[in-house]
């Protein structure tokens, strides 16, 4: 038996009720089962430039001239919102910072406002 199983990995964190596409879901969803899969391929940074949504966005180069796409796929197995299954596409970016209008419970000038982090950040 793993040490992991039996014990309650998200013991402590509190959970609230909200509605959510016309059911009641709880918030942070938790993941108690899933599985992930990754793959990643070599494509051009011209390419990837113009799928883009913001030209302030960069494609990181990880040879020259070729970026990558990420497609994963996760399986959910036990989870508070039931077992869907989810497949994405992804790229990586260079360093960009995007700050939009934040909630109240969110502090986007402690984001927006660093500079030592090579890090992009979307403020909803």
């Amino acid at each position: 038996m793993s040490e992991m199983q039996g014990h309650d990995f998200f013991a402590g964190i509190p959970q609230v009720d909200v509605w959510a596409a016309g059911r009641k879901v709880k918030l942070p969803i938790f993941y108690r089962d899933a599985r992930a899969h990754l793959a990643i391929f070599p494509a051009g940074l011209r390419a990837l430039k113009r799928l883009l949504p913001d030209p302030r966005f960069t494609p990181a180069q990880f040879l020259p001239g070729i970026g990558a796409v990420a497609l994963a796929s996760f399986e959910y197995y036990d989870t508070d919102v039931g077992p869907p299954t989810t497949s994405l596409p992804s790229m990586s970016c260079s360093t960009i910072r995007i700050c939009l209008p934040c909630p109240a419970t969110t502090s986007c000038a402690s984001c927006c406002s660093s500079t030592s982090t090579p890090t992009y950040t979307v403020c909803p």
